[in-house]
């Protein structure tokens, strides 16, 4: 599972955002203007014994877009700084950057270390 979401942080946390956002107007809208959305009202007001449902996504689904986007922005960050780091075709500069090109693939889906390996090649760095 671990490798999974390692593989796959960037569309994880895409849809997480996404999730978050949809839960995040419809819980506002009907918080804010009850009964515009019908679907949601009559379900809202069906469960209204159980407590306050749409509180809970009030709270939820704000949390999900900023947990989501986070990771979602993380991974592009991470993405841009690996390829500009990668992109030298200097022997020196690569390996002045070595430590940083491995640490981000560490934090970056498994096709990203292998990329060095290439790289490395590439400059006849590696026989």
């Amino acid at each position: 599972m671990a490798k999974f979401t390692k593989n796959y942080t960037l569309e994880i946390g895409l849809g997480v955002a996404i999730v978050g956002l949809l839960l995040t107007v419809v819980s506002w809208i009907e918080k804010f203007a009850p009964g515009t959305l019908g679907f949601y009202h009559r379900l809202v007001e069906n469960t209204a014994d159980a407590g306050d449902w749409n509180l809970l996504l009030v709270i939820v689904g704000p949390l999900l877009l900023i947990g989501g986007a986070y990771y979602f922005g993380e991974q592009l960050f991470l993405r841009a700084r690996f390829e500009k780091l990668l992109a030298t075709s200097q022997r020196t500069a690569f390996t002045k950057n070595r430590r940083d090109l491995e640490e981000l693939a560490r934090r970056l889906p498994d096709r990203y270390a292998s990329r060095i390996s290439e790289k490395e090649s590439q400059l006849g760095l590696r026989s």
